[in-house]
């Protein structure tokens, strides 16, 4: 049973929701004010900097594996013109 329950909105650049960063526990918090959301919302915050950090490096990636591939083509067909 969660007796505790506090969550901060991921949200992408557009201020569209991803999900949630929470923290939950069966035993109740005598204190959650405003400094323990602000570092609730800072982590959240850091999250999703990670996160879309992890999505470039992803696209980057993709795009320099499309660019091999494509060089790769390039030059197996100038050997097999040349064979």
């Amino acid at each position: 049973m969660i007796r505790f329950y506090a969550g901060a909105p991921l949200l992408d650049r557009q201020g569209l929701p991803l999900g949630v960063l929470c923290v939950f526990d069966p035993s109740p918090w005598e204190c959650f004010g405003r400094a323990e959301a602000d570092q609730l919302r800072s982590c959240a915050e850091a999250a999703m900097r990670r996160i879309t950090a992890v999505r470039c490096e992803g696209s980057a990636l993709s795009l320099a594996s499309s660019d091999e591939r494509q060089i790769d083509s390039r030059s197996v067909q100038s050997v097999a013109r040349r064979g």
